[in-house]
């Protein structure tokens, strides 16, 4: 694997973290090395490819954001469970749940729209 390829994957993965710890409410890197009793500065090496996270704190992170561990690591497969809706299909439910059925009309032909 060339350098180009492994900063790539790197970078990939710290996004995924940086969702997780937003699906987890974890605010900061400082935050999240409380949060698994780590040093910042290893958060900060998880950011900028000089360490890789250990299996432990992945699977924390998993648990804490909801996300399945095989995709917070490696970016495949399910992002979330087959069982759980993810967060914002949660929250649009939610919202047309309080909604009039003429409302609802309205936004299924503006998801249609937006299909094409």
């Amino acid at each position: 694997m060339n350098k180009a390829t492994l900063l790539k994957d790197h970078e990939a993965r710290w996004e995924r973290i940086a969702y997780a710890m937003q699906l987890a409410e974890i605010p900061s890197q400082r935050q999240l090395a409380e949060k698994l009793g780590v040093s910042s500065p290893l958060i900060t090496g998880w950011k900028d490819g000089s360490w890789l996270p250990g299996q432990g704190h992945i699977l924390k992170l998993a648990m804490w954001s909801g996300l399945v561990v095989e995709w917070l690591w490696t970016g495949r497969g399910r992002k979330f469970p087959e069982d759980q809706v993810s967060p914002i299909d949660q929250a649009i439910s939610d919202a047309l749940r309080q909604r009039s059925d003429a409302d609802k009309r309205l936004v299924l032909r503006m998801v249609k729209a937006i299909e094409g």
